[in-house]
């Protein structure tokens, strides 16, 4: 992976969950998730992986629950063109709630 420093108070996170994807009910049915519709538009769960030095309210490694909306398009930084590589920029001011494990899995 490419180094990448954000600045200032800034993070950067990848998408655990990302729209497009698939899940899998209870009952084994599988649901494409389309973009724009009302099952996409919810908060996210995402991985920080880059935080600048005056980033003081989350740490690389942590989760963040981000409200819809309240990250950038993805950057495809090492250019493998999968959106479960893109890095996001992530508003540190609406951050939903934060933990230390992965909370889907």
């Amino acid at each position: 992976m490419k180094q990448i420093y954000p600045l200032r108070d800034k993070v950067l996170g990848r998408m655990l969950d990302p729209v497009g994807g698939t899940k899998t009910t209870t009952g084994g049915v599988i649901v494409v998730e389309h973009n724009m519709t009302d099952s996409a538009i919810r908060p996210r769960w995402f991985e920080v992986t880059h935080v600048g030095p005056d980033q003081k309210d989350v740490s690389v490694g942590q989760y963040v629950l981000m409200p819809h909306g309240r990250w950038s398009r993805g950057i495809d930084v090492d250019g493998t063109h999968r959106v479960e590589d893109f890095l996001f920029l992530l508003d540190h001011n609406d951050m939903m709630g934060v933990q230390d494990v992965n909370p889907l899995s």
